[in-house]
């Protein structure tokens, strides 16, 4: 019994730790919950819902948000590999604009393929 109320509870701490991020993001970055939802493909809904704190489980969904608030506050930091990856696209040619866009293609796809 005790081990299901500890993961009730890491879930309810995940949530509000959610919740919190997701207001700081709408505040300090200005982001809409409808840009947040064409960025991750959660519906708008659930962003509205683990904004107001009124989710109840962890999903897939609510993890990618959660990455994605994570990502735009600065919780998650890049790699050293990661960064010669850009610097290399950029290198050989690529610009920024491109490699935004393919960075942004994939994430989408990556997002979407957690929520089906």
């Amino acid at each position: 019994m005790r081990e299901k109320n500890d993961l009730v509870m890491a879930e309810v701490e995940y949530l509000s730790a959610l919740s919190k991020a997701l207001k700081k993001l709408q505040s300090s970055q200005r982001l809409t919950q409808e840009a947040i939802e064409q960025a991750t493909g959660v519906d708008q809904t659930t962003i509205s819902r683990a904004k107001a704190g009124k989710l109840k489980r962890v999903t897939q969904k609510v993890r990618s948000v959660r990455m994605y608030a994570d990502m735009h506050i600065g919780k998650i930091h890049l790699s050293g590999e990661v960064l010669n990856a850009a610097k290399t696209f950029l290198a050989a040619g690529g610009s920024e604009d491109e490699l935004l866009a393919s960075l942004r293609h994939v994430t989408r796809f990556v997002l979407r393929r957690g929520t089906e």
